[in-house]
């Protein structure tokens, strides 16, 4: 009976997102300027573990549905887009997986004259079934099945030009994670206790020209970990740097300095105040020749929360992200990333967390799309909870009724 239930309940929503589809397709251009660029995605999986815990799990397949709705509305000085994405997953033998999502973003960038800007990117995520993502430096991969969460985040930046070679910036950020049990069902059954959680952040910066390709810059970025029963933690770091090159081409960014912490609740841990350690990122962004597509690759080391599992951890971080153009519309994604946390509480396992994905999408035509993609992750761990291995391949189809026909 449940089968017979999920797929009516799967194909009644899929109908109403079809009819939805349609409805904008017919119309892309609504009144006041807004337009409208709707996209289905539907994607078959198959992974040799679908909890994504521990190094021999049970192998399932698991369909995907997502209707993305970008509205999006351009002035001279002020662009802004809004998007709504509810998402189904549906598994083939582990219904009690099942997971239904929502997403909801805010995109908003002002030129308030021309010495200063304003840009805002604000998001909610709602996933029924919370699984912490792996390729998500802040988080330990641990799956929590019947388990809700609630995630709200959000960056604020702005420029301001001092002169013709200096400007200050500014910054902002928060991310808020909520969930509806106080305690889950880890991997081998073992319970993790959970806590609510909000980290937030302020930066000050000055950048100043000291040539058509090279600019120096020094910043101070403070952030406060708040885990719960795990603890609070106020974060500050002291940060030199140079970006090196133009944003339209290859372009480095070097920083380097210095970290420590101040513990405003030691929590169950009984934290203590860190010395100060040294902190760095480096990144490097932009294309590689006219046909070679573009390059994004980072490293750094740094503090970071774990969205209410296990608290403030020490985190190094690494990715390399390559995209190529194929023809006229299709392209090819490779992505490698590696995450190494330590939790401030030695309670915690230690973890080591190594990701690869490769991604083709062949475009059928400007509309329609077939994605092919395979991952594999692996994370090691100092205890035996944490440890796992997975492997998956994917076949989907993408539609974009309203986008352009060439």
């Amino acid at each position: 009976m449940r089968g017979a239930g999920t797929v009516m309940r799967g194909s009644r929503g899929l109908s109403v997102a079809c009819c939805l589809l349609l409805v904008a397709a017919a119309g892309p251009a609504l009144a006041g300027g807004w337009t409208i660029d709707p996209v289905l995605t539907v994607t078959g999986e198959w992974t040799d573990n679908v909890r994504v815990a521990g190094t021999d799990g049970e192998s399932d397949s698991i369909v995907t549905t997502s209707l993305l709705l970008p509205l999006r509305r351009e002035t001279p000085r002020t662009t802004l887009e809004l998007s709504w994405q509810p998402g189904r997953e549906t598994y083939g033998d582990y219904g009690a997986l099942d997971n239904t999502t929502h997403t909801v973003r805010l995109g908003w960038r002002h030129a308030a004259s021309r010495r200063s800007a304003w840009t805002l990117g604000a998001a909610w995520d709602r996933r029924e079934r919370a699984r912490v993502r792996y390729d998500e430096v802040a988080d330990d991969l641990v799956a929590l099945p019947r388990t809700r969460v609630d995630t709200l985040s959000g960056r604020l930046e702005g420029r301001f030009d001092l002169g013709v070679r200096t400007r200050l910036t500014t910054g902002a950020t928060w991310r808020d994670t909520s969930y509806d049990v106080p305690e889950a069902s880890g991997p081998g059954g073992v319970p993790v206790r959970l806590a609510d959680s909000t980290d937030t952040g302020l930066s000050l910066g000055l950048e100043s020209d000291l040539g058509r390709r090279t600019a120096f810059r020094v910043r101070w970025r403070g952030s406060r970990i708040d885990e719960g029963f795990r603890g609070e933690w106020d974060v500050h770091r002291l940060l030199v740097g140079f970006v090196l090159g133009h944003a339209e081409r290859l372009q480095w960014t070097l920083e380097a300095g210095a970290a420590w912490t101040d513990v405003r609740d030691p929590g169950e841990s009984g934290a203590e105040d860190s010395p100060t350690w040294g902190v760095a990122t480096i990144g490097l962004r932009g294309p590689v020749g006219r046909r070679s597509g573009t390059i994004t690759a980072g490293a750094g080391v740094d503090v970071a929360g774990s969205g209410g599992t296990s608290g403030a951890a020490r985190s190094t971080f690494g990715f390399v992200g390559w995209r190529m153009p194929v023809g006229r519309w299709s392209q090819v994604e490779l992505v490698a990333r590696y995450a190494e946390r330590d939790p401030m509480d030695a309670a915690y396992e230690r973890t080591i967390t190594r990701s690869y994905r490769a991604e083709w999408r062949a475009a059928l035509s400007p509309r329609f799309a077939l994605v092919f993609a395979g991952e594999t992750i692996d994370q090691s761990a100092s205890g035996a909870v944490l440890a796992a291995d997975a492997t998956t391949w994917s076949l989907g189809g993408r539609w974009a009724p309203t986008a352009p026909r060439r």
